[in-house]
């Protein structure tokens, strides 16, 4: 069956105004990101918020948690390496901050569930998550075992769910927290030797701003924030050498300056 002349002119009209809602926040978010670099906001105190962040025994993880142990948030420390996570409770310590540490294979459901409840009996609840934890595999994509597919999806994807769906509620009901996910400039663009890298990124980006809508139809978007950063490579000891294509451009970051 044809369209009829009037439902093709119905089409273009909707076409038309959503195009040019589009462009609206388009300007709208340029205008307001101008505002912004001009006026800045005010810096949030974390004093006496409980920060957890996952994979904080070594890299941007450790270094995200002595940044807010500097900003006197009591900061609860995850990592699968016992030794490494320990070290890093201890050195926020000698400094005169507040840590606890805990061991957790995030990508484990129940692990994650069994040391949530530890650190909501001994610290208390959680009011600032950094979903940090990630691997990943600098190989071509038919070198890739299947095995370290999976695993990079556990990690770097169903640990982020498994983590929100355990400490998420809690903020709801009481209605303050923040939820930030760790991507990557990977997350954004199809990185080279990195397709489940890449793959999970993409994922976990689509992930939060699905929650994020979620829970702004839900009337408490101004109470519960979600942030997804995707830093540009890092120099995070994982990659003994690790390169960009644009190094003018996408220049290799260190962990400090990223946190």
């Amino acid at each position: 069956m044809q369209p009829t002349v009037h439902n093709t002119k119905k089409s273009t009209c909707e076409t038309l105004k959503d195009f040019i809602v589009l462009v609206g926040n388009i300007v709208l978010a340029f205008l307001q990101s101008t505002y912004r670099c001009i006026i800045p906001k005010s810096k949030k105190s974390l004093k006496d918020e409980i920060v957890l962040i996952t994979g904080a025994g070594r890299g941007l993880g450790k270094e995200l948690a002595l940044k807010f142990a500097e900003q006197e948030a009591f900061v609860v420390l995850w990592d699968i390496n016992e030794k490494s996570v320990l070290g890093v409770e201890s050195e926020i310590r000698e400094r005169g901050g507040s840590a606890r540490a805990y061991t957790c294979d995030v990508s484990n459901e129940n692990h994650v569930k069994h040391v949530g409840k530890l650190v909501q009996d001994e610290v208390g609840d959680v009011t600032i998550l950094v979903n940090n934890a990630g691997i990943f595999h600098n190989v071509f994509f038919t070198d890739l075992d299947c095995d370290k597919i999976r695993r990079t999806i556990e990690v770097n994807l169903l640990a982020h769910f498994w983590m929100n769906k355990f400490f998420l509620p809690k903020m709801l009901e009481m209605e303050k927290g923040h939820i930030v996910a760790i991507s990557s400039i990977a997350g954004l663009l199809g990185w080279l030797y990195m397709s489940d890298y890449s793959a999970s990124k993409f994922a976990m980006r689509g992930m939060m701003e699905a929650i994020e809508e979620e829970i702004r139809i839900l009337g408490k978007g101004n109470k519960i924030f979600f942030t997804t950063v995707c830093p540009l490579t890092l120099d995070n000891g994982l990659n003994q050498n690790p390169t960009t294509r644009c190094p003018l451009l996408l220049p290799i970051v260190k962990v400090k300056d990223a946190a």
